[in-house]
């Protein structure tokens, strides 16, 4: 139902939306990984891993010399 003006007045009017689809989908909506679901490992974020456990030691190793 939509308002509209005619004649100064307004006036409902019922519509149908004649661009809805056929049929009702079935399912949850296809949006990508999202924020909840878990990527698999790739080389770049094992190499940062490592990179930040080498950092890690080598903090470690500064501050047992001291």
């Amino acid at each position: 139902m939509i308002v509209v003006q005619r004649d100064g007045r307004l006036a409902a009017q019922v519509t149908t939306d004649a661009a809805g689809p056929g049929a009702v989908p079935l399912g949850g909506i296809d949006t990508g990984l999202g924020g909840a679901a878990t990527a698999p490992v790739t080389g770049w974020a094992l190499a940062g891993v490592v990179l930040v456990l080498i950092g890690a030691g080598a903090v470690a190793r500064t501050r047992a010399r001291r």
